[in-house]
């Protein structure tokens, strides 16, 4: 890592087990009975359903399309970047291309 310019943070790593599970980029990662389990973060869902509440809340008298119109934006699971990584090393549009 380090011929690369990178080095590991002593405050932010942690070494733990797999079985314990960790969180990364949002996911919480967990090896349960031989199955690798990934699902959101707690805290992310947290915040999800924050967002939501809001929305909900300071539309009140909002017809039903308008306020699925303002939440589809904030659909969990939904790419957010313009460029997603195609498993290759290499930068792909969110529609395949390279």
């Amino acid at each position: 890592m380090r011929e690369r310019g990178l080095e590991l943070s002593q405050e932010k790593t942690v070494i733990t087990h797999i079985e314990d599970g960790f969180d990364f980029l949002g996911q919480h990662v967990r090896k349960y009975k031989e199955k690798l389990l990934i699902k959101p973060s707690k805290e992310n869902v947290q915040q999800l359903i924050e967002k939501v509440r809001k929305i909900v809340k300071e539309n009140k008298q909002a017809p039903a399309g308008q306020l699925i119109v303002q939440l589809n934006p904030i659909q969990p699971g939904k790419p957010t970047l313009t460029n997603v990584w195609d498993g290759t090393g290499n930068k792909a549009n969110s529609n395949g291309e390279n």
